[in-house]
């Protein structure tokens, strides 16, 4: 699933939203400006969210938290909350695992990254603290390949 999909879906719900999408990766931000003209796009780390000046209706961390420490992912929701209207929403996905089993994976290019796992009971003591209200839990299967598949873990907030 290309991380634009979430884009081009909502814009096919509401054609007229306005919608801003940033991503630390040049290729992903490149493919997703010729995949969406209708929103705009923007190389940035999510880390630095907090340094955005503008509030939103909603914003979807879509699968951003595999790349994020415990340390970064309270600073995220914290930002998160900022940013939102005082009815926003806040969508985030991820992978649900032990985060002692964090490591280091190999990419299709064989380059490496860390991939960090999070408990779901630990995302959502983080929302309360960030004074969130968990309004639902899904589970997605993923395949990630023919012959392995995963589940994506979907935390959806309000503020």
């Amino acid at each position: 699933m290309w991380p634009e999909n979430i884009t081009k879906y909502l814009l096919s719900k509401q054609p007229n939203s306005d919608i801003e999408r940033i991503d630390i990766a040049p290729n992903m931000v490149k493919l997703a400006k010729q995949n969406n003209s209708k929103a705009s796009f923007y190389e940035m780390d999510i880390r630095s969210i907090n340094t955005l000046k503008t509030n939103y209706d909603g914003i979807i961390c879509g699968f951003g938290l595999p790349y994020l420490s415990k340390k970064d992912c309270n600073q995220l929701i914290q930002s998160c909350f900022n940013l939102l209207k005082p009815i926003g929403i806040l969508y985030i996905s991820f992978v649900e695992g032990d985060y002692k089993d964090s490591s280091y994976i190999s990419g299709n290019t064989g380059d490496k990254l860390f991939l960090y796992y999070h408990n779901l009971e630990y995302l959502k003591q983080l929302l309360a603290k960030h004074n969130f209200h968990l309004t639902n839990i899904l589970y997605v299967d993923y395949l990630k390949n023919s012959l392995t598949k995963e589940v994506h873990t979907i935390l959806i907030a309000k503020k």
